[in-house]
């Protein structure tokens, strides 16, 4: 696999990533309705999980998504 089509991957990754993530967050802020948006913290090498958060308003939520084991 060449550079563009592992960066390629990844991206879907992240894509799909958020797509599973948004059933455990609110869809607007409960103070502003804002619309919510979950965004990429990170990945944790160690737990190899990706952290998804959702911040307004002062109201934080996270959702940790385990990832696939790698081959």
């Amino acid at each position: 696999m060449d550079n563009k089509d592992a960066m390629f991957v990844s991206i879907l990754k992240k894509l799909y990533g958020a797509y599973e993530a948004l059933p455990y967050f609110a869809e607007s802020c409960i103070v502003c309705l804002e619309t919510l948006h979950p965004f990429d913290v990170g990945v944790d090498p160690y737990t190899e999980t990706r952290t998804w958060m959702t911040s307004c308003c002062g109201e934080v939520q996270t959702y940790e998504q385990k990832l696939e084991p790698k081959l």
